[in-house]
């Protein structure tokens, strides 16, 4: 019989479906309960986010757990339900040092790293959009807002920071640590704010990838692993978002548990994911050292609703047609028919594979747009 692993947090679906793939039996909670997430695996939708998950992990089959993108934010809970269930992942002690963006600037400047300056308070900061204004509890880029004339907030919160803007690519890097050591998995190109996605200012609208890496780069890449791991005593699956401009990589956040970004390296490079989390975290073991050698793309994309709208019939038949035929799936997170789904909030994720990074998008666009279509019309 199949080890349980219960996965928590704002949307399991990726995770779940890498678990499985690993050996395991997926006990899951979120906020959203897609079809495709709860025609597979038991799943609890909970409305009381983050901590109406406390319930489903008290009640799930003996197993250890783990969690994906929110609950970062949430270290009490973390270590609440540690105390219950064996933790796959990073406690509470290093959510809050790794997420404390003075502490992680103090890291990298250890390391002889470049950063982003970060300041608590607006004082004498310009407001020429060279700043950028983030919540401390942010997620997918949500809460994050350019430092100029037009923003209306407080100037000076604490719970909130200000983070140098820097000008150039957004990419996400995959390590899994252990034993204060990481290694890299692959790096992934960010789509941030995509308007063929109805996206807004730097929310996270999916990912592109594995980007190939000349050694320098890699090199720097994987000094920035060993280096946070090292001083933050990092387990398991982590990611970083960063900014790559000029050959320099800009570290901006780190994401101490499995990233959206880790199902396209699973898809291109053919890795099982949540093993080597598992492994890591139980064991202190780390995979030998990862080749990104696939010549083909990967990636994903999220649908955001850019108005109200109710998911129909004609919606549900264009996801049954996309999927047909497929090995993995063209799209995921599957709303059910009669959900209402507000402005601003993601619909569905659409995913494809090809052989260059142009079509990749394409692909992706069209995917979308016909998607858009069975709702919008």
């Amino acid at each position: 019989m199949s080890e349980t692993l219960v996965i928590l947090g704002g949307s399991v679906r990726a995770a779940a479906f890498s678990a499985q793939r690993s050996g395991f039996d997926p006990y899951c909670a979120d906020c959203f309960a897609d079809v495709d997430l709860a025609g597979r695996f038991q799943t609890t939708r909970v409305a009381d986010y983050p901590d109406g998950l406390a319930a489903p992990a008290a009640e799930a089959p003996f197993g250890g757990w783990m969690y994906t993108g929110g609950l970062e934010n949430c270290p009490e809970l973390v270590d609440k339900i540690a105390s219950k269930r064996t933790l796959y992942g990073n406690p509470g002690s290093i959510l809050k040092r790794v997420r404390d963006p003075k502490r992680l600037v103090d890291a990298l400047a250890r390391g002889g790293l470049p950063y982003p300056a970060v300041n608590p308070t607006a004082v004498n900061l310009p407001r020429d959009g060279s700043w950028l204004r983030k919540h401390r509890r942010s997620t997918g880029g949500r809460l994050v807002q350019i430092w100029d004339p037009r923003t209306a907030a407080p100037r000076d919160d604490p719970d909130w920071y200000f983070q140098q803007r820097i000008a150039g690519r957004p990419v996400s890097a995959v390590y899994v640590s252990a034993g204060g050591q990481a290694t890299l998995l692959g790096v992934t190109e960010q789509l941030a704010g995509t308007d063929w996605c109805n996206g807004k200012f730097f929310w996270y609208c999916g990912s592109l990838g594995p980007i190939q890496l000349d050694s320098p780069i890699r090199s720097i890449f994987e000094q920035i692993g060993n280096q946070l791991g090292y001083e933050f005593g990092l387990m398991g699956l982590f990611g970083v978002d960063a900014i790559l401009a000029d050959n320099v990589i800009w570290p901006v956040e780190v994401n101490p548990r499995y990233p959206a970004s880790v199902e396209i390296l699973e898809r291109a490079m053919g890795i099982k994911a949540i093993e080597i989390h598992v492994d890591a975290c139980r064991r202190g073991k780390l995979p030998e050292l990862v080749t990104t050698n696939s010549r083909r793309w990967s990636g994903k994309a999220v649908l955001y609703a850019k108005k109200d709208c109710v998911i129909n019939d004609a919606f549900a038949q264009r996801v049954v047609a996309e999927n047909h035929g497929t090995t993995w799936p063209a799209v995921a997170d599957i709303p059910e028919v009669g959900k209402e789904i507000a402005a601003t909030e993601p619909i569905t994720t659409v995913l494809a594979e090809c052989e260059s990074r142009e079509q990749l998008e394409q692909m992706l666009r069209d995917r979308i747009a016909r998607l858009e279509t069975m709702l919008f019309g």
